[in-house]
């Protein structure tokens, strides 16, 4: 990439940075994402933004994410062998995080070695802002828009998103199940939150029914597909997700719902208007309490 298309994207970064919502507009929301996160062996982030970084600092979630301090400079290094000189991916003591598309947190350094930019207090996004304006040869390893032939490129092209690629494409087994009968032969459990499932993730798609028999996904629902007490309308579900619901059964994945409003971490009520309070909400039912994977876009 020539210097002028460089410093564009960059300054295309610095602008997304700036638009976002700061830590402490976010840190309300902290509590109950850490809360929801720390049931899942695995989860596997789409987004770009810190949001659930800071969520897993500020609840002090024991996690992995294969980055360490191994250099002189101190920096964060992805280090690929990270899980096996640590405990190991089959310990439920902690969770391991993978950011599929990057994050802007993440960035490559003047060795090619993929870096993470540890976080900070509540001018964590400024400090990004900052990182990045000083040090111009530093840009953010994310995978922007696009088709998703050129989403898999950029993923094929950086050995740290491709890790995390690889893992969700290849699971492997549940290791809180004994034996291969446990519940009903279920393998892995994968709880899906907020992910469109458009022909611009397709590689997600695809990368999700590689698993294959054995695999149970459960999708979140929101208020479209929902009744007046909270019930999954079952053809409503199955419209929304369409082509993605197709692609699972044609590999003989289960496919189950949820209300995405009972994770806690969508916000639910109604806000009057005229004093800027929220109606109280019935007790809802837990999501789906797997061990496994969290898919969370």
């Amino acid at each position: 990439m020539c210097k002028h298309k460089l410093q564009r994207y960059q300054n295309k970064i610095i602008e997304v940075l700036n638009s976002m919502a700061s830590y402490k507009k976010c840190k309300p929301t902290f509590q109950s994402i850490g809360n929801f996160l720390e049931k899942f062996d695995k989860i596997f982030s789409l987004s770009y933004d810190p949001i659930i970084y800071w969520s897993i600092l500020n609840n002090k979630i024991n996690f992995k994410d294969y980055f360490l301090k191994i250099d002189p400079d101190n920096e964060l290094i992805f280090s690929p062998d990270a899980d096996k000189f640590k405990n190991s991916e089959s310990s439920r003591d902690s969770s391991f995080i993978y950011y599929i598309h990057g994050a802007l947190f993440l960035y490559k350094n003047e060795n090619n070695k993929i870096c993470k930019i540890k976080a900070t207090e509540e001018n964590s996004l400024r400090n990004i802002v900052k990182f990045y304006t000083i040090d111009q040869h530093k840009y953010p390893m994310v995978v922007l828009e696009g088709t998703y032939f050129e989403k898999i490129k950029n993923i094929y092209s950086c050995d740290y998103l491709l890790k995390a690629y690889c893992k969700l494409s290849k699971l492997g087994r549940n290791s809180n199940l004994e034996n291969s009968e446990s519940e009903n032969g279920i393998l892995n459990d994968i709880c899906v939150l907020g992910f469109s499932a458009n022909e611009k993730d397709q590689h997600i798609i695809n990368a999700i029914c590689n698993n294959g028999r054995g695999t149970r996904v459960t999708l979140c629902i929101y208020e479209e597909g929902l009744d007046d007490d909270g019930n999954i309308i079952t053809n409503v579900a199955e419209e929304q997700y369409g082509d993605f619901i197709k692609s699972m059964q044609d590999n003989n994945i289960i496919v189950d719902y949820y209300n995405a409003f009972t994770s806690k971490v969508i916000p639910k009520g109604n806000v009057d208007q005229d004093n800027g309070t929220e109606e109280e909400e019935e007790e809802e039912e837990p999501p789906p309490d797997s061990d496994d994977e969290f898919l969370f876009p």
